[in-house]
């Protein structure tokens, strides 16, 4: 087994001089490879690193670009395929940027994190993605020593920066230094800091090319499988959304680190540039040759040769490379093993190509100009009708999450739209989700559009792909791409797909079946269909102080009531919810008209015709019956529900000493937050303090009242 080790170091752009083994990180994507900012040997600091947070790795500080290689193909910095080995992560904070906020207390207590993202080829230690806090036991760091600080993971698929890739993310509790230092007071130990700069000297490291420096070690990871150069993505908590969904803040792509994993000791390398091979002269201001605007890649899969007698001997081999939209098609394959390989290209809305002829790499052979033409891929037009069983209907409101022009937006459609979607408009835009699904149902491509009801009251037209050019469905959403964010990077090939159109309030029977031709260019798929408007359930909600029979009266507390509906099958197919305040009225009426959790699972339809079972929640609030009622397409059903007050638990926390008989203490930490909840028999929580309580400074109790749960309205986004 060969044993490989990583380094990865945040260095400081704009701070102290020293002197470490010079490297190239990713650089900016240029026509023919890498072009600075992305370092240089000598690498003094400040260097030719954009300007920022830089990471770089180990062996693969010793990476040098092909096209700086001159007349030869040296490939250092580099590990072999399917190796086990640990990586080495060394974090040093620009000065030029400021401490990064990892305090796991903010945020309501969802954290700050710091986030090495890990290409999903590397495969790490068992349990790394168990569901609460993956397996902190193979990772190690100077930051914390307490793992309920470390966690690991795997990122969903529609993550925007490292779909599916692995991941470490590290947060440290938030403590005040109180030491003599006076450039040091008030400083928290929930950042991190430029080096020689943290006040907890025990965090960074005092000697050797990297002091100053936060280390952390992850024990035991695998090699990807195939060849290439591959990237690291670092970046860490912004803020959260609607206090739950987390945004980020990545470091310059160009400064991202890189290494090369190799298929033999002795590899070689094929470049070449994916072009425009259209029908048409003319594409996106490029004409046919001209290399592809678009992110994409190039993967070469084939049957290893001797590197010595170049006959095959049957291993199987592969590699991959990259290239964003500035590269315009241009792709390195490295570290490839001697093997007789086929290439395929993909770009984002063009048709994969696979070369028509092979190509022989042998022992250290580099093979420049490969280029490979592709067709643009197919777009589809679709025009979407708005009906009920008795023929054509309007467009309501609600498809906006809006009301009118005084309100174009009501609250859930307030919540939706501060979540990344700096393009919604509210009212009179309503909002539609599109799916591209494959024959077994695997997700291929997707989007969000907006179409104007008051101008199209009865229907619309959207395309997926761009139609104002050539370039088609964009499939296969990925991380790999040279760049921070994540893209698609491939268009749709011929075959069958089935295309969903979803809309709030409305079901689509079922899946629309299309065909895409298999030859080249298949231009615009068009297709009709029938979206149905959904049935509707109006609840009013009844508060009473005690058991029915009793006289209605207002909610003793404010908080979110938020109504559900469910299904026969006891899903969850519809909701909505409004905000109260203690005393303010007898009753509230809402409307269940769908889901619309287009955020977290990707549903926004209405209520298919079902039997549905509704159940309603409100802090300090209990509902003793959970009635049915049928929803239709095109119908409202009406019902009525009442709520008991439920009991609650008030009561004081006394802080004591040890010793018997105990003796009041003072609270040590004033200001901390104090969570109590109300645990039955089983261990099941039934509800928490209805607000927050802190300890308070020369005192030893605090009182609390416990009620029930609060309703969390986001989580149903």
């Amino acid at each position: 087994m060969r044993v490989f080790t990583v380094f990865i170091v945040l260095l400081l752009v704009h701070g102290m001089v020293q002197e470490v083994e010079g490297h190239y990180t990713l650089g900016f994507q240029g026509l023919n490879g890498p072009e600075a900012p992305m370092g240089n040997r000598i690498n003094s600091f400040p260097d030719g690193h954009s300007s920022g947070h830089l990471a770089y790795v180990q062996p693969g500080s010793l990476y040098t670009p092909p096209n700086l290689q001159g007349n030869y193909y040296s490939p250092n910095g580099s590990i072999i395929v399917d190796t086990v080995g640990d990586l080495y992560f060394y974090i040093n904070v620009s000065s030029t940027v400021g401490p990064i906020n990892i305090t796991w207390e903010s945020n309501l207590h969802f954290g700050s994190w710091l986030y090495i993202a890990i290409p999903p080829e590397f495969k790490p230690p068992g349990g790394w993605e168990r569901f609460i806090g993956g397996n902190s036991t193979y990772v190690w760091s100077t930051i914390t020593n307490d793992r309920f600080h470390i966690e690991t993971g795997k990122f969903p698929a529609r993550h925007s920066l490292a779909p599916e890739w692995w991941y470490i993310r590290i947060s440290a509790p938030n403590t005040t230094y109180t030491g003599s230092n006076p450039a040091w007071a008030g400083r928290s130990s929930g950042f991190l800091y430029p080096a020689g700069d943290d006040p907890w000297l025990d965090r960074q490291l005092k000697t050797g090319p990297f002091k100053g420096c936060y280390k952390i070690v992850v024990y035991g990871v695998k090699a990807p499988s195939c060849s290439g150069k591959y990237f690291f993505k670092v970046f860490y908590t912004s803020g959260y959304v609607n206090g739950v969904w987390e945004n980020y803040t990545s470091f310059p792509p160009e400064n991202y680190p890189v290494i090369l994993v190799k298929g033999e000791a002795d590899p070689g390398y094929i470049s070449g540039r994916v072009r425009y091979g259209g029908h048409s002269q003319y594409y996106y201001g490029y004409y046919y040759g001209s290399g592809v605007k678009a992110p994409g890649m190039v993967i070469a899969n084939g049957t290893a040769i001797d590197p010595l007698t170049n006959k095959p001997t049957g291993r199987r081999v592969c590699g991959v490379g990259y290239f964003n939209t500035t590269a315009e098609g241009f792709y390195e394959i490295e570290g490839l093993a001697p093997g007789i390989y086929s290439l395929t290209a993909y770009a984002e809305g063009f048709e994969p190509k696979t070369l028509a002829r092979s190509v022989t790499v042998k022992r250290g052979q580099s093979i420049t100009g490969l280029d490979i033409y592709i067709q643009p891929g197919a777009k589809i037009q679709l025009r979407v009708f708005s009906k009920c069983p008795t023929g054509p209907v309007d467009w309501p409101s609600y498809v906006t999450f809006g009301y009118n022009t005084t309100v174009p937006l009501n609250p859930v459609g307030s919540l939706l739209a501060t979540y990344n979607m700096s393009g919604y408009k509210g009212w009179p835009w309503g909002l539609v989700y599109l799916e591209v699904r494959d024959r077994s149902g695997s997700l291929l491509s997707y989007d969000c559009q907006y179409w104007n009801i008051t101008a199209n009251p009865r229907d619309f037209t959207l395309y997926l792909g761009d139609p104002k050019c050539y370039r088609g469905v964009g499939s296969r959403w990925d991380g790999h791409i040279p760049d921070g964010p994540a893209h698609f990077t491939s268009g749709l090939p011929g075959g069958v797909y089935y295309v969903t159109v979803n809309v709030f309030g409305y079901v689509q029977p079922k899946p629309l079946r299309i065909e895409i031709p298999k030859h080249e260019y298949a231009g615009a798929v068009y297709a009709e269909l029938d979206l149905m408007k959904a049935g509707t359930i109006e609840v009013t909600v009844y508060f009473h102080n005690r058991e029915m029979p009793s006289r209605p009266t207002p909610p003793v507390l404010s908080g979110d009531l938020v109504m559900e509906a469910y299904d026969s099958a006891g899903r969850l197919r519809g909701w909505n919810y409004t905000s109260l305040t203690a005393g303010s009225s007898t009753n509230v009426t809402l409307k269940i008209i769908g889901e619309s959790i287009i955020i977290t699972r990707d549903s926004l339809n209405g209520l298919p015709e079902d039997t549905y079972t509704i159940k309603v929640w409100y802090p300090g609030y209990v509902q003793q019956e959970y009635p049915q009622v049928q929803a239709t397409l095109c119908g409202c059903s009406y019902l009525s529900l009442h709520f008991i007050k439920g009991a609650n638990i008030t009561g004081t926390l006394y802080s004591r000493d040890w010793q018997d008989p105990s003796q009041p203490v003072h609270w040590r930490h004033p200001g901390r937050e104090i969570l109590i909840r109300a645990v039955d028999k089983l261990g099941y929580a039934y509800g928490a303090n209805t607000l927050p309580i802190n300890q308070v400074a020369g005192s030893s109790n605090v009182s609390f009242n416990v009620w029930g749960w609060d309703s969390i309205v986001a989580n149903y986004l």
